[in-house]
């Protein structure tokens, strides 16, 4: 049990002391974020503990070992798809199986493992769904709609996932070329603009005009913002208290670097070593896929589906550094299959060489 988990617990006796009722159960929990947020997972725990009993955490455990074998298979399956090469498939899945942040987390009365499921499984059917010949779109959006409300009401981050979806459905309606270099300007002046307005809006949070969320943005810019926080709990990586609006924006980028860290002088030295290991490489396959991924001769369907995944990573870093990173980065989990399957691209690009050199 981690110290959320027992969060959770509480949360879900109290929807089981309401009959389910869940209506009544949002009235009875008082938390910063919204909690139908969390609604999801809460429910799943409620359930585990009137079917399991006193062994619903060995429940959640074992549900958090299916999701994530369902998970490797699924990733697999679509590092197949996007190199056609088994070796490579089975490398990524090895990669994913023994990665310390999947054995870490695997063990723990968390939804995270389940949420990195919901999450990777709708991108699993917006990959199938650009790969059919078949119609059905209907279906399909209806199908892959249902996924993402479920992943919205079992995490907040679910809701990065939106625009996703929507660029997404765009790019299989139009059906034509996307000038990526184009898109990658404006995503990031987008971006930009959106890291600006935020800060000035938590700079001046006293000023916020609507009721509607006013209480949960002072709470939150006073915890989080004011104290100079980039990773919670991590003194070593805090600010000094912000003063101007480049203060606000000065966190909040570091914030979106100190998400992808592996590394934290606090860090014991065997938990350094693992990670030296696994991110590097992880890190360095990733960024060679995205080369290859552009370079002639990749599929204008393929090229779409690495941009709607590297948006996904982006918008999760993103998400985050406006918000809090937890102490241990567990809040990046979600972004981890995404991560191994353009690695994938960057390992076939190296097989395909050694190959050929093997051959000459």
């Amino acid at each position: 049990m981690a110290s959320d988990s027992w969060q959770y617990s509480g949360w879900a006796d109290i929807l089981i002391s309401r009959n389910f009722d869940i209506n009544a159960y949002l009235k009875s929990v008082d938390f910063i974020v919204p909690p139908y947020l969390y609604l999801g997972f809460i429910i799943l725990v409620a359930s585990a503990k009137i079917i399991a009993g006193v062994f619903w955490q060995q429940l959640i455990v074992l549900i958090n070992i299916l999701l994530g074998a369902f998970l490797a298979v699924i990733l697999a399956n679509l590092v197949y798809v996007f190199t056609k090469n088994k070796i490579v498939a089975f490398f990524i899945t090895l990669f994913y199986i023994f990665s310390p942040e999947i054995m870490l987390w695997s063990r723990f009365v968390l939804g995270d493992i389940s949420y990195m499921f919901i999450n990777f499984f709708i991108f699993y059917l917006v990959a199938k769904f650009f790969l059919s010949d078949k119609k059905g779109i209907i279906s399909n959006v209806v199908i892959i709609t249902l996924t993402l409300f479920l992943s919205c009401i079992y995490r907040p981050t679910g809701l990065v996932m939106i625009p996703v979806i929507l660029f997404a459905l765009y790019l299989k309606i139009a059906k034509k070329e996307i000038r990526w270099g184009i898109f990658f300007f404006w995503f990031a002046v987008f971006t930009s603009i959106l890291v600006f307005f935020h800060s000035a809006v938590i700079k001046n949070v006293v000023y916020w005009p609507f009721e509607f969320g006013k209480n949960y943005l002072k709470g939150w810019v006073i915890v989080t913002y004011q104290k100079g926080m980039v990773i919670h709990n991590r003194l070593n990586t805090y600010h000094q208290t912000p003063i101007t609006i480049l203060d606000y924006i000065s966190i909040t980028l570091d914030k979106f670097v100190h998400y992808f860290y592996f590394s934290d002088k606090m860090f014991k030295f065997c938990h350094k070593v693992i990670n030296y290991i696994f991110f590097p490489p992880l890190y360095s396959l990733f960024i060679l896929g995205i080369i290859e991924t552009f370079k002639k001769g990749f599929s204008p369907i393929m090229k779409s589906l690495i941009v709607l995944a590297i948006m996904v990573i982006i918008e999760f870093s993103l998400f985050h550094s406006m918000a809090s990173i937890d102490h241990d980065w567990r809040y990046r989990l979600p972004i981890f299959p995404y991560l191994l399957l353009i690695a994938g691209v960057g390992l076939n690009f190296l097989f395909k060489l050694f190959t050929r050199f093997g051959d000459a």
